[in-house]
């Protein structure tokens, strides 16, 4: 560090002066001018809509407070700041709170022993306006589902803290529906959006909303059965290589279901988990290579990839990719993006400790025709861009093959409605 930057925070969080021969007085003096800004200036910075320059971002570990001071004596000269000063802000506003706060709030009486004078404010002030950071960000997608949300929303409250926070996105919002769920949840942040990009669109802009290290991908559609937030969360603080982790997933009469699956292939479209083959005859060789995951485990098992009803992402996993393929209206998502991450070295996991029961399709069967469409074109896009050269040759069958299929499936909804149970 430059010798005009000698004040260092150490491992506990005190701060350190160089002492060393005739500058002494002039680094005292200079520290007592930062202590003063910082003292002052964070503070207001904390204040919403008092803000000298909004705060964005999530926490960045191992920053220091000397860029904020570089930023202040720039703008205070300049008048202006530039994109690099306002990072250099960010990270001396997320530093401060990392290495002061988060070490002295705990009250070391050694530590504050340390801190003498001026060092004492800094020390206070961090120590009382301390805010914990948000670990793990609860992604929900919903699209005219309320009376299933607000199920979801009710069974995750118990298990809401400090660490946890809640972005519903709503697409085509009821406005009625949602203001008597937002009295209900206040603590869930509500983004609406008035058309229906689609599930990978939602999820993306509500991890743009999002601060946590860890984002959980729940359809509305879902219960929490135990608390499946801080369960995968643990769990994942113990395997760094792992960018996905997959909840179990009951359906409504408490059977498992097959939410732990190979990466799709020929076979997905005859002996997939919801086809005519796999209910008839459930232990044929073709699904019992498509669904890997026993109903009866209880060990997390590596896998290709998991159902987007309850996946929980690492951030930085999820960011090394970009995020959903937006190409993906809805179905598929999840599993290209199992398989992005798989290419990047991030690996996939089931973790049958954790569940959630699932009411399947509540969304999707109130547009059924438009559900069974979205499937087969999010299947062709799957197909079509983890293919390679030679596999897209055959391009032209795979997609007639999807449309057959996807004949047959809107006969069977037709059908259904002319001939009702």
């Amino acid at each position: 560090m430059a010798r005009d930057h000698l004040e260092m925070l150490d491992s506990e969080g005190t701060i350190q002066i160089d002492d060393d021969g005739d500058a002494q007085r002039r680094d005292r003096r200079k520290l007592r001018e930062r202590v003063t800004l910082h003292d002052h200036d964070v503070g207001v910075l904390r204040e919403p809509g008092q803000c000298t320059r909004p705060i964005e971002g999530v926490l960045r570990e191992n920053a220091t407070a000397v860029g904020y001071f570089r930023w202040k004596r720039r703008r205070d000269r300049h008048g202006v700041a530039s994109r690099q000063d306002a990072t250099h802000l960010q990270r001396a506003d997320a530093g401060a709170r990392e290495i002061l706060a988060k070490r002295l709030v705990r009250d070391d009486q050694d530590a504050r022993s340390r801190v003498v004078g001026r060092h004492a404010q800094v020390y206070n002030h961090f120590a009382t306006r301390y805010v914990p950071p948000v670990v793990i960000s609860v992604l929900i997608v919903n699209y005219q589902a309320y009376t299933e949300l607000k199920a979801c929303l009710g069974s995750v409250e118990p298990f809401l803290g400090t660490d946890v926070e809640l972005v519903l996105v709503d697409h085509a919002p009821d406005l009625s529906a949602m203001a008597a769920l937002r009295a209900r949840f206040p603590w869930a942040h509500v983004v609406e959006v008035n058309d229906n990009p689609g599930f990978a669109a939602g999820v993306n802009l509500g991890a743009r909303n999002a601060t946590g290290r860890y984002l959980l991908l729940l359809n509305p559609d879902c219960v929490l059965v135990d608390d499946v937030m801080h369960g995968l969360a643990r769990w994942l603080d113990e395997h760094e290589s792992v960018g996905v982790c997959g909840a179990r997933v009951h359906e409504t009469d408490g059977s498992v279901q097959q939410s732990a699956r190979r990466f799709p292939g020929v076979s997905s479209g005859f002996a997939g988990r919801t086809t005519w083959l796999t209910k008839a005859w459930p232990t044929n060789p073709w699904t019992r290579r498509n669904l890997v995951a026993h109903p009866d485990a209880r060990d997390p098992a590596a896998v290709d990839w998991v159902s987007g009803a309850c996946m929980m992402v690492r951030r930085r996993a999820f960011d090394d990719v970009g995020g959903l393929d937006e190409r993906f209206f809805l179905y598929w998502e999840d599993a290209d993006l199992c398989r992005r991450l798989k290419l990047k070295g991030w690996s996939t996991f089931y973790h049958p400790r954790f569940g959630v029961t699932h009411l399947t399709g509540r969304s999707s069967v109130r547009a059924q025709t438009r559900s069974a469409v979205a499937f087969h074109n999010s299947a062709f896009t799957y197909f079509w861009r983890h293919s390679n050269g030679v596999a897209r040759l055959t391009s032209p069958f795979v997609y007639l093959a999807l449309q057959l299929r996807l004949a047959l499936k809107l006969l069977q909804l037709h059908v259904g409605r002319q001939h009702p149970r």
